[in-house]
This record gives structure tokens, C-alpha cells and sequence, in this order.
């Protein structure tokens, strides 16, 4: 199946590695999205605030890397084992349109391109993947969103936030969600206690009372 192929391709990747290195280790991160309670402590898919991070044994599919680690230290190989990026942060997430989510030493997080160019310097308390050229970061406690060059185009302010999806995001302020585009224009304001996400161009809310929803 895919997944053995993949894993394979890994093994080879890392039988080429430690020909050159003497101690290093493979993990990537597949990233289990939902809102929940709590801070997330690694950037998030989904929704921020308690989206958790597990570890798997899958590479970078969409650009055939596998990551690892060195010293405290993190990179990318690729399937015949050559490093495509140096051992260099200390902390990193899942790679999407092009952009990687990289933490420095201080815990700050930034983003990296596929050859390991930090593209938005470190500066953000919290940060979420790339989609449809935005990506949320966190600042004082409030999310918002920077397009692919750390442009902030959505000022934090927001208690959580979902991806960009269909040219629209799900913002929470207080309890309370409503939809932006990607300049930050309300389209619909915070005063839903639920929503789903866009299928075929429509999203529900929710909202409830006493207990029910309405």
C-alpha cells in the first residue's frame, strides 16, 4: 500500500543518512485538528487553541522529505538520503503550500521554505499552516492571519480561529464564532456558538439555548 511504500522509501532514506551522520532519528508529525480547551503548544491544522500533535512515521508526502533530527535539531532528507535542509530548528511543523512552520530556541515560531530560507522570521507566540495564502499566528493571546511574505493581513484579535477554506475563515470572539474573508472583513458577525464548514459554497452555524441547539 501506499503507506509501506512510503515507509520503505524512509528506511532507504535513513540507510543513506547514517552513512554520513552517527546518531539521528526520524519523526514527522501528523497534526489531529479539532477546538478544544487549553493552548496549543505546536502549530495547528485546523482550529487553534488545543488542536493536539502526534507522532507518526510518514515523510512530507507532497515533497517526498523525511525529517530528522540532530543534536537537538531539525531538517529534512530526502528519499535517496541526501539533506535537502540542514539540521537548523529547534522546533518545526508539517510543511503545506510551500511553507514550514519552523520555532527558534526562544519558542517563537516563523515559516521556512522547501530548501530551509526562513522566509517569516520567528516572532509569533503560536502559528498555523499555510492555505489558500493565509496562515494564522498568534500574538498576546489573539489570533490573526499573515499571507505567505508575514504580511499581517488579519490584525490578532480573535480568540480562535479555523483555516481559510472556500475564500472564508471561522473566527471566535469570546464564545461566539463568525466568518471573515481574507482581508479581515466581517461577513457574517460573532454570535453563533457552532458552525461547520463549507461544503459546495454553504457553512452552517449554530447556536444554543438552554442547552438546545437552535
Amino acid at each position: 500500500g501506499t503507506n509501506a511504500s512510503y515507509a520503505r522509501e524512509g528506511d532507504r532514506a535513513m540507510t543513506s543518512y547514517r552513512k554520513a551522520t552517527s546518531t539521528v532519528f526520524v519523526i514527522a508529525f501528523t497534526i489531529l485538528s479539532g477546538c478544544f480547551n487549553g493552548e496549543a503548544k505546536k502549530p495547528n491544522v485546523d482550529c487553534h487553541e488545543g488542536s493536539q500533535v502526534s507522532v507518526s512515521t510518514q515523510p512530507q508526502k507532497s515533497l517526498n522529505l523525511f525529517p530528522v533530527v540532530e543534536n537537538g535539531l531539525w531538517g529534512f532528507i530526502n528519499r535517496t538520503g541526501q539533506v535537502v535542509i540542514q539540521p537548523q530548528f529547534p522546533s518545526i511543523g508539517w510543511f503545506s503550500d510551500d511553507r514550514l512552520p519552523v520555532g527558534d530556541k526562544n519558542g517563537k515560531w516563523g515559516f521556512a521554505d522547501p530548501t530551509g530560507k526562513v522566509t517569516v522570521e520567528p516572532k509569533f507566540d503560536n502559528v498555523g499552516q499555510f492555505r489558500e495564502q493565509r496562515a494564522s499566528i498568534k500574538l498576546n493571546g489573539k489570533w490573526g492571519f499573515i499571507d505567505p511574505n508575514g504580511k499581517i493581513m488579519v490584525k490578532p484579535q480573535y480568540t480562535q480561529v479555523s483555516p481559510f477554506f472556500e475564500g472564508y475563515a471561522f473566527v471566535q470572539v469570546g464564545y461566539l464564532w463568525g466568518l471573515i474573508d481574507p482581508v479581515g472583513r466581517l461577513i457574517v458577525p460573532p454570535r453563533f456558538t457552532g458552525f461547520t464548514y463549507f461544503s459546495e459554497g454553504f457553512a452552517g452555524f449554530s447556536m444554543t439555548q438552554n442547552g438546545e441547539y437552535r
